[in-house]
């Protein structure tokens, strides 16, 4: 049965005829034709349940290379992410060349890269909201006028650790619930995944039998990823450094003296123009970043304008309204030496910029949760559904009921197809008590730790559904937005157990404390959020999610320890500032709990929060991208607006040179099918080039130091 959906596209006739005789195949022109049509991953779900157990096996050693390459993403992972406040790995493509050159098939080429990716991802629970206490603890910006800090401890790794490696399992076992969700009943289209698909299918034919088709698609990935590699590296590669000791790439240089000004610069280096900091109303800017117009291509104009528009709701009406009437915004050392409080924006360097930290961003997280909520409400029909599913797959597994194979995690003699659901409750149950007792070995209170351990379990299920959604709908996963609802949580819960069993408020414990339950909540998400994409690709080549599953929960422990090793050592050295990184995420925590724990008035960050909501709920209702438009008035314009440029380039391209050729020409389907796929190819390759030479330039900036 094909439902109506937000996100379904029209099925071509010729795939619906190759559905209905049960002949469509894997990489065939009819399935790249009908992605995200509904129909077709229903089809293909049941066809996996008959055919992979056959197609889909457990490589061992290809699951092995897959966590050591992850294992040694991590701390790049963690020093892009401190420098630009975006996640980018290349590890999926690297994971794709290893492919090609140990000469694995697509099947084997995708396990081993999930277990790349959720063993580098680990990376996300640490590098958004742990380095804010050490900001807090040796940060100078970050002190009292009398130069106490609020954190003057940092405890013992083990407690992030352990707490959030079971995090992180619990997360990737909930995800059997969301991939039945928002792959299958209602399909998000997961804008990249096509490019994963059409590498995989490079890997297929390359490892079977070669031939025209793959040398073809190979020449062009290699030329696009050449051109964007080499964009790349003249866009960030330092060839020097400024008076001021800003770092210089190529292209800097005739930018810097074409635009740059006496009293401020038009260009901001990496690639991103901008207005002045010092602009009186609002800031503008635009990044030439191939990886997001790569996400705007395949996100197509509808979806990534209505990301880009929760953007340009905080920037040309929310910052420059707030400038206008004078709204107070919290400083922490205001120029003049005067004490951390409520100032006008005017009264600072860069006043629109500080208005989108204290107002636009609060209000884009309540967003993010007005839509998140409005549309888990929305679904409710379909958990209900998957909940009726797995009730009868359970009683199957334990002889009570009939074996349905469309439903079932365990087939009689053939044996997995998913991850058995009866571990969704088990591991919850696990996660509470090993949350419990690890914090309370860590020695915090057995209260606190008790009601932590229950928030997690909840909310990595309920706003992990929100950030699978939105990682499916536009590629970006909101971490650091939803971690900022469960850090003020945290704190709300801590104070009211504070105050009921010693009479005040212990602002130290309830920092430390609130920023290590939202690192441990934030690698639960990452995990549901950022294996979407893996589990989506897995749809389209014939694996089964027990295998996947399995190679992430195998890699989940070796990616933590890099992980929060690599956080300690990149978070002591911002806050003693021997690593100049702008780490945007930790230094908006580290403001909050500030302002929070400085005795400043919370209510305005409230109203801000309730309006987000507001918004969220109305957008959602509307548009049903609630969610979207809340990270889209959470970032900067430099991020949204080359997605919405890249989906503007698709659509244009689309009509004037794919669909008036082809009916001008009289085309069949076939041949039009083959020319979207080269624009897949074409967007294939800036996302290589991009992720792999950025990262080649992390690992030259961390081998460098600070110096």
């Amino acid at each position: 049965m094909v439902r109506s959906s937000t996100y379904q596209q029209v099925p071509t006739p010729s795939g619906l005829k190759a559905i209905e005789e049960n002949s469509l195949e894997y990489f065939s022109n009819e399935m790249y034709g009908n992605f995200n049509t509904g129909v077709l991953e229903q089809y293909l779900e049941e066809k996996t349940r008959r055919d992979g157990f056959r197609i889909s096996r457990w490589p061992w050693k290809a699951v092995l290379w897959g966590i050591i390459i992850g294992m040694l993403f991590t701390v790049i992972i963690e020093f892009v992410s401190l420098k630009v406040g975006l996640v980018i790995s290349g590890t999926w493509y690297l994971m794709f060349v290893v492919g090609l050159a140990f000469r694995w098939n697509a099947s084997d080429t995708n396990i081993s890269a999930s277990a790349a990716t959720s063993a580098s991802y680990m990376a996300t629970g640490f590098v958004f909201t742990f380095p804010a206490m050490y900001l807090l603890a040796y940060s100078p910006n970050y002190a009292a006028p009398d130069g106490s800090h609020v954190i003057t401890h940092i405890p013992s790794l083990a407690v992030p650790l352990v707490a959030g490696v079971l995090a992180a399992w619990l997360g990737t076992v909930y995800f059997i619930i969301f991939r039945r969700i928002w792959l299958i009943d209602d399909p998000l289209p997961v804008p990249s995944f096509e490019s994963n698909v059409k590498l995989l299918e490079i890997v297929e034919l390359i490892s079977t039998r070669g031939g025209d088709s793959a040398r073809r698609s190979v020449r062009g990935v290699m030329l696009w990823t050449g051109l964007t590699t080499l964009f790349v590296f003249l866009r960030d590669w330092p060839v020097g450094k400024t008076a001021q000791g800003e770092v210089v790439a190529p292209l800097d240089l005739p930018f810097r003296g074409a635009m740059d000004h006496p009293e401020s610069s038009a260009w901001g280096g990496a690639g991103i123009i901008q207005t002045p900091p010092s602009w009186p109303v609002t800031s503008l800017s635009f990044q030439i970043e191939p990886i997001l117009l790569s996400l705007g291509w395949f996100m197509r104009t509808r979806v990534a304008f209505l990301f880009s528009a929760g953007s340009l709701l905080s920037w040309a009406v929310i910052v420059p309204l707030a400038i206008m009437l004078q709204v107070p915004v919290f400083v922490n050392h205001p120029a003049g030496g005067l004490p951390a409080g409520f100032y006008s924006p005017l009264d600072q360097a860069a006043p629109s910029l500080s208005v989108f930290s204290a107002i636009a961003r609060p209000m884009g997280i309540g967003c993010i949760l007005g839509g998140g909520v409005t549309a888990l409400v929305r679904m409710s029909p379909a958990f209900k559904r998957v909940g009726t599913d797995m009730r009868k797959a359970a009683a199957a597994n334990r002889g009570e009921g009939p074996v349905n194979p469309l439903t079932a995690d365990y087939i009689p003699k053939r044996g997995w197809y998913d991850w058995p659901l009866v571990h969704i409750p088990l591991m919850a149950a696990v996660t509470l008590v090993g949350t419990i007792i690890i914090f309370t070995l860590g020695g915090y209170p057995v209260a606190h730790s008790v009601l932590f351990a229950i928030v997690l379990v909840l909310t990595a299920f309920f706003i992990g559904a929100i950030a699978v959604k939105v990682m499916g709908e536009i590629g970006t996963e909101p971490v650091s937005g939803t971690s900022f609802i469960v850090l003020l949580m945290l704190i709300s819960i801590f104070w009211v157990i504070d105050l009921a069993t010693e009479g005040h408020l212990n602002a130290e414990r309830t920092a430390v404390m609130a920023i290590i339950g939202t690192t441990t909540f934030a690698g639960a998400i990452s995990m549901s959020g950022n294996i979407v994409t893996d589990f989506k690709t897995a749809l389209y080549v014939g694996n089964r999610p027990y295998h996947m599953i399995n190679s992430m929960l195998w890699a989940i422990i070796p990616g933590a320890i890099p992980a929060a090793l690599g956080a300690a050592f990149l978070s002591k050295g911002l806050a003693l500032g021997i690593l100049d990184l702008p780490a945007p995420q930790a230094n908006a925590y580290a403001t909050l709990l500030l302002v929070i724990f400085g005795g400043q008035s919370n209510g305005l960050l409230l109203q801000y929060l309730a309006t987000g909501i507001v918004i969220g709920v109305t957008v959602d209702l509307l548009c049903g991208m609630g969610t979207s438009f809340g990270l889209g008035m959470y970032f900067p314009l430099y991020i949204v607006l080359p997605a919405f440029a890249g989906g503007i380039m698709r659509d244009v391209w689309q009509y004037y040179k794919l669909d008036s050729v082809a009916a001008a020409e009289g085309w069949d389907e076939t041949k039009r099918t083959l020319k979207l796929v080269d624009s897949y190819i074409m967007a294939t390759g800036w996302l290589i080039g991009a992720s792999l030479a950025g990262t080649v330039v992390a690992i030259y900036l961390v081998a460098l130091g600070p110096g």
